[in-house]
């Protein structure tokens, strides 16, 4: 079981509903760790992934470090990694149960304050937006091989240390 560096109670939601039931597959495993290469990475929710400091709720994955990704900066320092790979539930892009789309997700404005460099989001298909200025975007696409599933990579690249670098008009 990992730990938690801040001494952060957690929001004491239900891991049952946010159980990993697949991974990546090795193309796309190896694809983001080039892109890492040898930069600091906090991989937050890690879920079954292995690449950088693993961060996640769930102790059933064996994070290194538990923490609730709802609250990023409850755990974390703002600019702590290079890199910050996020591929959440799905669902964590969405409001309600109609999956409505949350037009300013306050856990995404956090997250992206502990990245020095990048913030890698795998992400449904829906675009996420931070300040032009403060950033720059790529998009990837990889295919999870038999399923038909295609997975959408939203990668931001930081133009300047701003930390409140989240932009709800685009």
């Amino acid at each position: 079981m990992g730990i938690n560096p801040r001494g952060i109670e957690f929001s004491g939601q239900t891991l049952d509903e946010y159980k990993p039931e697949w991974s990546w597959d090795n193309k796309t495993h190896y694809w983001l760790q080039k892109r890492i290469g040898g930069r600091s990475c906090l991989n937050f929710p890690c879920g079954m992934s292995h690449l950088g400091t693993r961060a996640d709720l769930d102790p059933a994955v064996d994070p290194e470090i538990m923490a609730d990704i709802t609250q990023p900066l409850s755990f974390f320092e703002p600019l702590s990694y290079d890199v910050v790979l996020c591929d959440p539930p799905f669902d964590f892009y969405y409001m309600d149960e109609n999956r409505v789309p949350f037009p300013a997700t306050p856990w995404i404005r956090e997250l992206v304050q502990i990245a020095r460099e990048e913030v890698i989001f795998s992400t449904p298909n829906r675009a996420l937006h931070l300040k032009r200025k403060d950033w720059s975007k790529e998009y990837y696409l990889t295919e999870v091989k038999g399923s038909g599933f295609i997975r959408m990579w939203q990668i931001f690249k930081r133009q300047n240390k701003t930390l409140l670098a989240f932009d709800d008009d685009k």
